[in-house]
């Protein structure tokens, strides 16, 4: 179980980085933060995490427990949480190529046109 929190005036600005590696980890996140951002939406969107408003420990604290009593919950949340076809280099590259509307020969492994020279 991993344990993540934003103060929920940052929502819109940054995502905590370990928010992927707990993705490539397949682990289970406890979320403290904006729970309408962007995290949260993530974590209930692949019911791979737990979510809680900031300022409130108690229902922090029930989750933590009910995790802690059902081992099985915890890990279908990890295994949930492997979202490499989401949150992978290859999916990432591939929403920045659409983005820079690059053509698929872009891709990892594939040469990348020189950069404009500089002179």
């Amino acid at each position: 179980m991993h344990l993540a929190n934003l103060l929920p005036e940052l929502e819109g600005f940054v995502v905590p980085s370990k928010l992927y590696g707990v993705l490539a980890a397949a682990g289970p996140l406890v979320f403290i933060g904006d729970d309408d951002g962007e995290i949260a939406r993530i974590l209930c969107k692949y019911a791979c995490g737990v979510v809680a408003g900031a300022g409130e420990g108690d229902p922090h604290a029930a989750a933590l427990q009910r995790l802690q009593a059902n081992p099985e919950e915890c890990a279908a949340m990890g295994a949930r949480a492997a979202l490499v076809e989401h949150y992978s280099r290859d999916a990432a590259l591939a929403r920045w190529a659409a983005v820079l509307d690059l053509k698929p020969a872009h891709r990892r492994g594939a040469a990348l046109p020189p950069a404009p020279s500089s002179r």
